[in-house]
């Protein structure tokens, strides 16, 4: 398979347009990822072509445990660069990892990191959004019990009804 560079794998640049009041110490990318965006794979670019695979991977094993990793030969990428993709036991690492990795300075070049669904499988996709259910629900269920109290039954009681009983 010829791989290209896909439009969600490019840098745009830093957010120039941002409030000063919203400004942190160092400059960031405005984007917003959705549930079927976001990936346990993740492609790392811009990685020199140095032998330097196993420092990457010790580098991505501290945010989590790394089930394969694997070099892409045929990426487009900038000369004497490679582009390796890493593959996470699970989502909240990669997304941690993205967030530390992404513009860290590594062997002298600064590494761009991007989600890569695109290696995902049906059944990968399918596990990630029944987990995201699953999150969601959760959280929703303890915001429910800490607004409405442990008196109330929190699956079947709806704010409609407690201010029905509230008005009795």
């Amino acid at each position: 398979m010829e791989s290209q560079i896909l439009p969600h794998h490019r840098f745009f640049g830093f957010c120039k347009t941002r409030p000063l009041y919203r400004r942190g110490k160092r400059e960031t990318a405005v984007k917003v990822f959705t549930v079927s965006s976001e990936s346990k794979y993740l492609l790392i670019q811009k990685v020199p072509s140095l032998n330097v695979g196993k420092e990457l991977l010790n580098r991505c094993e501290n945010f989590g445990v790394v089930e394969k990793t694997w070099i892409l030969s045929d990426y487009p990428c900038d000369p004497f660069t490679e582009a390796h993709v890493v593959c996470y036991k699970n989502i909240v690492d990669a997304r941690r990892a993205k967030r530390f990795i992404d513009n860290l300075s590594f062997y002298g070049s600064l590494l761009h990191v991007s989600y890569a669904p695109e290696y995902e499988s049906v059944d990968e996709t399918e596990q990630k959004l029944i987990l995201r259910n699953k999150e969601v629900e959760t959280r929703s269920k303890l915001f429910r019990l800490a607004f409405y109290g442990k008196g109330n039954d929190v699956r079947t009681t709806t704010y409609c009804e407690n201010e029905a009983k509230r008005k009795k």
